[in-house]
């Protein structure tokens, strides 16, 4: 939560930084796509909630909005042109080197173990983590989680959960006392 903190605050030099941080903090704060993020509008917002149909799966998905949720959308919405995955991963993770993201990790990726700083591994997917992150260590249930995020099973809302000590309860962690 801190780290997207710090990326709402981090500079923005070039308009096309602007709609990646956009469209990169409207999925980590509603869970949604890419794809769904640029097709939705004014229409999907109402009572403090965004309802939309996944683009992918066909499930519909209601999400409470988060304040300044809505005027990132409509400059989404402004913008006309859409920037191809890479380019967006490319600014996404200058963005988080800019914002401070730079703990060393460990990931798995492409088959192979791989260490670094963290803003070195974000991608446009890393939105959908962070949301359903954040919820699980929330205490949300996954079954609300995975209708949050268009899921049509919370078998695929497991994945993309980042086991963290705070998602163990405190039963269990008393038998580690």
């Amino acid at each position: 939560i801190k780290e997207l903190e710090r990326l709402e605050q981090v500079e923005v030099k070039k308009p096309n930084e602007q709609i990646v941080l956009d469209e990169f903090l409207i999925g980590a704060y509603t869970g949604m796509r890419i794809s769904d993020a640029r097709e939705i509008s004014e229409e999907n917002m109402a009572n403090g909630c965004i309802s939309y149909v996944s683009i992918k799966t066909g499930v519909h998905a209601v999400v409470p909005m988060k304040a300044g949720i809505a005027e990132r959308i409509r400059r989404v919405q402004a913008n006309e042109s859409e920037m191809p995955l890479a380019s967006y991963n490319k600014i996404i993770r200058r963005l988080c080197k800019r914002a401070g993201i730079t703990e060393q990790v460990k990931v798995f990726k492409a088959g192979d173990h791989k260490k670094g700083e963290k803003w070195e591994y974000i991608t446009s997917h890393s939105a959908r983590c962070s949301f359903a992150t954040c919820l699980s260590i929330l205490g949300v249930p996954i079954l609300d989680i995975s209708r949050m995020m268009g899921h049509s099973t919370s078998a695929m809302t497991e994945r993309y959960i980042v086991p963290t000590i705070a998602n163990v309860s405190n039963k269990a962690l008393k038998y580690f006392q």
